[in-house]
């Protein structure tokens, strides 16, 4: 299956997308190549939105554009005007596989969710707080991934659920200083936030090893999950 080019986003959301393939054989399951350009076309939306929301100043500024690219997948004009370029088109063009696939409601529903969740972690005053909410944002991201692989069984479900927060939290670990400089962050990283956060990634990436059928194949797949 060839890759698929997922335009102006992170690395790490790419490799993601264009491994998923890969990842599901594991289990004997086969992921389609609609499917396979629909999660990245998920991805490019949710890296252009995240882009955007972390350049707004204000809580009230984040919960006001949340609410438009809400209301922009659910097909509503609401706000339409305060949606940049980018963000608009890559908006569009997830509605569109939404709309198609029949997911939108559901899809909004998790969409409103990860605001929420964010806007929590950025002032979370605890580490466990921190963790615990990087942890639901990278379920509430696999959720909604899911939505758009029909094809993934209850196995690969169930083992794309216990690596949702142990990939996130690598995320937040390579990201911490610069998220504490962005204000997104409210606690300096130090010490004992890597020390911690590496202790919940390496349990919960222990316990995903352990339900994978291919343990070997899981951790040369996952080792740069480990990498500053």
């Amino acid at each position: 299956m060839p890759t698929v080019p997922v335009r102006s986003i992170r690395p790490d959301y790419e490799a993601l997308a264009n491994t998923l393939p890969l990842l599901a054989r594991q289990f004997n399951c086969s992921i389609s190549d609609a499917s396979h350009r629909d999660v990245a076309t998920m991805l490019a939306a949710v890296e252009s939105v995240d882009w955007h929301l972390d350049r707004r100043p204000t809580q009230s500024d984040r919960e006001r554009f949340g609410e438009v690219v809400v209301a922009r997948l659910c097909e509503s004009n609401t706000g339409a005007d305060d949606l940049p370029g980018d963000v608009g088109a890559r908006i569009g063009e997830l509605r569109q596989v939404l709309k198609r696939r029949g997911v939108q409601k559901p899809f909004a529903r998790i969409t409103r969710g990860i605001f929420r969740n964010a806007e929590r972690m950025r002032t979370a005053g605890s580490i466990s707080e921190y963790s615990s909410r990087a942890c639901r944002e990278g379920l509430l991201l696999v959720g909604a991934s899911l939505l758009l692989l029909p094809e993934v069984d209850d196995r690969l479900r169930a083992w794309l659920i216990r690596m949702a927060g142990p990939a996130n939290l690598a995320d937040k670990l390579r990201d911490a200083q610069d998220d504490f400089r962005a204000g997104e962050l409210a606690m300096r990283p130090g010490i004992r936030f890597y020390s911690l956060l590496a202790t919940h990634l390496t349990v919960q990436l222990a316990a995903a090893l352990w339900f994978h059928p291919h343990p070997w194949f899981l951790w040369r797949w996952a080792r740069p999950l480990l990498r500053p």
